[in-house]
């Protein structure tokens, strides 16, 4: 948490999870998760696009996308 705090830009806002390993990062409407998704592959990180997890993701007016990590 204290990296995406650093590092990512201000206006990316981010879940404070009460267990478990998933980050939920809402995007900038102006960012696309599965764009981004299909960058961060080719970099070999894994994200998931938050499009993946709704059945009509068009109707889902957030950008989100899920960051796993391990400790």
């Amino acid at each position: 948490m204290q990296a995406i705090s650093a590092y990512f830009p201000e206006a990316i806002r981010v879940s404070r999870p009460q267990g478990g390993f998933v980050l939920w990062i809402e995007l900038p409407a102006t960012i696309d998760s599965f764009e981004l998704y299909q960058a961060a592959i080719r970099e070999k990180i894994s994200i998931a696009p938050g499009s993946i997890f709704f059945h009509q993701p068009s109707l889902f007016p957030l950008h989100p996308a899920g960051i796993w990590y391990a400790l």
